[in-house]
């Protein structure tokens, strides 16, 4: 009975991995596959493109954009894809919606806020002459 459940166990693990496993590119296809995945955050690291992370959800977003490529998807499909499925966030370059315009507004409303209390610093900062009486 032991032997057969670790019989079990080993084809299991060997589909899943099987299952895993990216499907074969050509040249072209993999230079797709780059420029794609540069293209989209990954979501577990956030400073650094699917393309550059190692994470398993990169991983996991590799593969399944390798397996869009193989079905001869577009790229606007494959975008598609991947928005409705993680949102705009995944995207280096999010639509200007509702949804996102924090994203594009936020660096602008710090840029005036910084600039106003380097202003307000200046201008009201009490001054270091020594007068003599």
């Amino acid at each position: 009975m032991n032997k057969l459940l670790k019989i079990c166990l080993l084809f299991s693990l060997s589909g899943s991995l099987l299952a895993q496993s990216p499907p074969e590119l050509q040249p072209e296809e993999q230079e797709r596959l780059y420029r794609l995945s540069q293209q989209y955050r990954c979501l577990v690291c956030q400073n650094e493109s699917i393309a550059d992370s190692r994470a398993g959800l990169a991983d996991d977003l590799r593969r399944e954009i390798a397996i869009q490529i193989k079905e001869q998807k577009s790229n606007e499909e494959i975008h598609e894809y991947l928005v409705s499925r993680y949102g705009d966030f995944v995207s280096y370059d999010p639509p200007f919606n509702w949804k996102t315009v924090i994203l594009w507004l936020f660096p602008i409303v710090v840029m005036f806020a910084l600039a106003f209390a380097v202003w307000r610093k200046a201008r009201f900062a009490p001054s270091n002459t020594n007068e003599k009486n």
